[in-house]
């Protein structure tokens, strides 16, 4: 291989591993799922967790199926983070005139040493007039109700108290239900007075109320800013919906500053059923966009730009948010909220894990995009024990490292002391989020003396594992010597580390379920059939031994990496659905060493590596898309050290380089499309080595190829080689170059030796 030969190689295996285009990797931090949260004292029915508001180390959490003073009277929890970064639960909130069918703590709002709770269905205006309740906490840290709001006009049906938002100066409260102009909405303002109570100082209706407009289905405020949802406006048809922003004229009121709808909206899409606003950006939630009966949804968000009209500004639409994986009825949008740089969207009707199981979706704003969509999807979140029907995502709350999210559909099951079992449906749950820093490095975990190994240790829950490292890795009772390892059932913790100076086998049907997944034996990893690995970075090791997956294996995750001493491999009809690397490589140079993806694969990735000192191999019909590249490579010196593509596979990519010391070879009936580059290479000149494109298959590249060999260059009989740019073919001379006659190759220039001299 000539110098330019070497660079182009290096250059495209660099291509190879980095993050593809169009496709997020998995960060160096990401929100991972600390703790669940549940009600003390729950019952059925309760939906804690239909709201939530955070602020500073304090959350309020809403329950307002509450039976504490009648059937849905409601209650809200409140729970405080200890310096640990635990959450503790505290008081328990109810209104002092609660009763039957308040709804108290539907809605709520938390600014410091204050909170806003709302009770839509209060009826002391008329049935479901609505009333909010002021609660303040004292220098003692408890929490006392202090006053109770009501609209100056209210009536039955208002809804009062339905959204509500609060900042230094300003409580404001939505009113979507029955008032003027049947149910156009409304939106009250409080002041505080010198007293510190809260005053009505302004009601807000939208600037052409329409019935049905359903004006303060959702608020924001953010300094001298206020967002108001009116989902159901029906300017760009039935219930496509609207939302607007009032800014302080100057004199004490707040006035229209703009009214701002999607630039794609239609009928159906209940566009600003949520709303949330950070300083100059705003985010509106189209629960139902796409159409009423696609009900996919959508969120949009808004910043401000400089006005010629005097000292004001207008708000313009900056890109509309879907979510990657989004289908029919997931209702992405339902619920949205603001950190510094990021937008999360809730989609409550998710089916991820069963249909209404919920997700939460993150968006995170990359200031070196090019494209027009600078807010990329960086995380998708779904609760660990999520099941069918939960809600997630149907309440957040954030505060810059912390995220709250409510499932107020879960259910409890309680294992009682007499080992009865009850069951709490829609009890409800609160799932609290961390920004958590994740391990970059795939690096072995074990430093053991000279492993003795005998019996087992079966590992089926996060405490077992404890447990087993608490025992010296099994060495407890068992005369000295360490356990291996058995994993059975579902793990799920934030980072999942299984360790052991022996083997681990990993059962059929286990499930490994966190941010970051290792899985580290001394002496192997290996599987017993199909299980799951659900992960946003994973990591298989053995220093002295093989990582084999068998057959079956699940592998949804960000980044991969597959190392061992001797075989590192993932089995026969392996699903593997990643956005990042997928690295397997086998590190010694021992004669069963390689690095193996098996036949039948089904794997899309954001690039694959298969990398061992002597063979690496795509097994018979693996079917593989990736967004980046594809690096198989044997680095050893070896004669039998080798690399290829096994018979009909399949493969499309940006790049694809094969490079082996004796043999590179593409197989039989093998597809392969790139828009990229191809690179072939057998480094060796020894009389066996050979770069070879074997009967049958068919190669597509977009750009430039260069197909080389210190020996011989086969294209054999009916290959199609198809390259838009260079094709460059090279052998250790024309005599060694082999293209059958039946072989079509078409290029947009041709080079090397294998064109000049004989076939």
């Amino acid at each position: 291989m000539n110098i330019l030969q070497a660079a182009l190689l290096s250059i495209v295996f660099a291509i190879a591993l980095v993050a593809p285009a169009g496709r997020s990797r998995a960060a160096d931090s990401s929100f991972v799922q600390t703790a669940k949260l549940l009600a003390g004292d729950k019952t059925s029915g309760d939906q804690f967790g239909a709201s939530v508001a955070l602020s500073g180390d304090t959350a309020m959490v809403g329950a307002p199926g509450g039976d504490t003073a009648g059937a849905l009277s409601g209650a809200v929890y409140v729970f405080m983070r200890d310096s640990a970064g635990q959450w503790q639960p505290g008081q328990k909130l109810v209104a002092g005139d609660s009763a039957a069918g308040d709804l108290f703590g539907g809605s709520i709002a938390l600014h410091g040493d204050i909170a806003l709770i709302g009770a839509r269905g209060e009826r002391s205006q008329g049935d479901f007039a609505g009333a909010v309740y002021v609660f303040t906490r004292d220098a003692a840290g408890i929490w006392q109700q202090t006053q109770k709001l009501i609209a100056s006009d209210g009536s039955a049906g208002r809804l009062f108290g339905f959204s509500l938002a609060l900042g230094d100066d300003v409580a404001l409260v939505g009113a979507r239900g029955t008032g003027d102009n049947g149910s156009a909405g409304a939106a009250y303002i409080f002041a505080r007075n010198e007293q510190g109570q809260w005053q009505q100082a302004q009601k807000l209706t939208a600037a052409a109320a329409a019935p049905n407009d359903e004006f303060g289905c959702s608020v924001a405020v953010s300094g001298a800013v206020i967002l108001i949802g009116a989902c159901g406006d029906g300017e760009r048809g039935a219930r496509a919906g609207a939302a607007y922003l009032f800014t302080p004229n100057g004199q004490g009121q707040w006035q229209l500053l703009q009214k701002l709808t999607a630039s794609d909206g239609g009928e159906g899409d209940e566009f600003g059923y949520s709303v949330a606003l950070s300083d100059a950006l705003g985010v509106v939630g189209a629960r139902f966009a796409n159409g009423a009966e696609n009900h996919t949804g959508a969120a949009y968000v808004f910043a401000q730009s400089p006005s010629p009209i005097g000292t004001l500004v207008s708000w313009g639409e900056w890109q509309k948010l879907t979510a990657g994986n989004g289908v029919t009825g997931d209702e992405f949008g339902a619920r949205v909220a603001l950190t510094a740089d990021q937008v999360i969207i809730g989609a409550p009707n998710s089916g991820a894990k069963g249909t209404g199981s919920g997700a939460v979706y993150f968006f995170t704003l990359n200031q070196n995009s090019n494209s027009g969509n600078p807010w990329e999807q960086t995380q998708a979140i779904t609760a660990r024990d999520e099941a069918t029907g939960d809600g997630f995502g149907l309440s957040l709350a954030s505060d810059e490292n912390i995220i709250l999210v409510g499932a107020p559909f879960d259910d409890t099951t309680v294992t009682n002391a007499d080992s009865t079992i009850t069951t709490f449906t829609d009890a409800g749950a609160l799932y609290a989020l961390a920004l958590t820093s994740i391990p970059v490095a795939c690096e072995s975990k074990t430093t053991y003396d000279a492993a003795r190994c005998s019996g087992s240790f079966t590992i089926a829950s996060v405490s077992d594992i404890d447990q087993y490292g608490a025992d010296d890795f099994g060495r407890k009772d068992n005369n000295g010597k360490y356990k291996h390892v058995t994993v059975s059932g579902s793990l799920n913790d934030p980072h999942l580390v299984i360790a052991s100076p022996c083997t681990i086998t990993m059962q059929s049907g286990a499930r490994l379920q966190g941010d970051f997944v290792s899985v580290d034996g001394r002496l192997g990893v290996g599987s017993e059939g199909s299980f799951a690995i659900e992960a946003a970075r994973a990591c298989l090791l053995s220093e002295q031994a093989s990582v084999e997956l068998e057959s079956g294996a699940l592998i949804s995750a960000g980044d991969v990496t597959i190392r061992a001493a001797k075989k590192a491999a993932i089995g026969k009809g392996a699903t593997i659905d990643m956005h990042g690397d997928l690295i397997i490589e086998s590190t010694g140079d021992l004669k069963g060493s390689q690095a193996l993806l098996d036949a039948d694969a089904v794997a899309t990735a954001g690039s694959i590596r298969l990398q061992a000192l002597r063979t690496a191999r795509l097994g018979a019909n693996a079917t593989v898309a990736v967004d980046g590249g594809i690096l198989l490579q044997s680095t050893g010196t070896a004669s039998s050290s080798q690399v290829d593509l096994g018979e009909g596979a399949k493969l499309q990519a940006t790049d694809l380089i094969l490079s082996a010391p004796r043999e590179a070879k593409i197989g039989k009936q093998v597809a392969v499309r790139l828009t990229g580059q191809l690179i072939m290479a057998s480094t060796g000149d020894t009389s066996n080595s050979s770069t070879t494109l074997t009967k049958g298959a068919q190669v597509a590249v977009g750009g430039d190829a260069d197909i080389t060999s210190g020996n011989k260059v086969v294209l054999d009989k009916k290959t199609v080689l198809s390259v838009t740019g260079e094709l460059h073919v090279q052998a250790a001379s024309p005599q060694q170059c082999r293209i059958n006659k039946s072989a079509t190759v078409t290029a947009g220039e041709k080079s090397g030796n294998c064109f000049s001299g004989n076939r």
